[in-house]
């Protein structure tokens, strides 16, 4: 995937800090299997983009797709994981 950076930077504090995608990732899924292939998938499918982007805007879209991701994730799996049960 040539045109997917390999790290991620993270901007915390006037503090820049780079990271690897892959822990990155699991940073953001709570290392759960199934969330880290999804994630990967959508990945593999931004490097199928035939639009050359710049580092940049790659980065920008990764970070906007795993948020969306781990969002997702905490809502279901930790807020909503009782909204079905009745005392």
């Amino acid at each position: 995937m040539q045109n997917i950076p390999t790290e991620i930077k993270i901007d915390i504090d006037n503090h820049s800090q780079r990271i690897s995608l892959y822990n990155y990732l699991l940073r953001f899924t709570f290392w759960r299997p199934r969330d880290i292939i999804k994630n990967f998938t959508i990945i593999m499918m931004l490097s199928k983009n035939d639009e050359p982007m710049s580092a940049e805007i790659t980065q920008s879209i990764i970070k906007k797709y795993i948020n969306k991701s781990a969002s997702n994730i905490i809502e279901e799996e930790f807020i909503g994981e009782y909204k079905n049960t009745y005392l």
